[in-house]
C-alpha cells in the first residue's frame, strides 16, 4: 500500500488519484519530445481519443508552437507573416 509520502501527499493538500498521475505522466512525456504513439503505450491508452482527453493542450502551448513554427519558416527562408503575443 503506498503511504502519503509516496505520493507526495502534503499536509491540506487533496489525494492524488490514478488518473490525475496518468494525466501529468502523459503531459511531461509530450512535452519532452517523446513520440504520442510511444507515450500511448507506456501510459495504457489504446486509442487517440481517450489519449487526447489527458494529453490537455494549453494556451501556452499553442503559443510555444507558433513560435516554433516562426523560427523555423524564418531559418528556411519563408516568411508567411508574424505571429502576435497576446496580451
Amino acid at each position: 500500500m503506498l503511504s502519503t509520502s509516496d505520493i507526495g501527499l502534503k499536509l491540506g493538500e487533496e489525494p492524488k488519484i490514478f488518473h490525475d498521475l496518468r494525466r501529468t505522466a502523459v503531459r511531461n512525456m509530450v512535452r519532452a519530445g517523446v513520440p504520442e504513439r510511444i507515450a500511448m503505450s507506456i501510459s495504457g491508452h489504446k486509442t487517440r481519443e481517450i489519449f487526447d482527453r489527458y494529453n490537455i493542450v494549453s494556451e501556452q502551448d499553442v503559443a510555444k508552437a507558433l513560435l516554433k513554427t516562426q523560427r523555423h519558416l524564418a531559418e528556411v527562408g519563408h516568411n508567411l507573416g508574424t505571429f502576435m503575443k497576446k496580451g
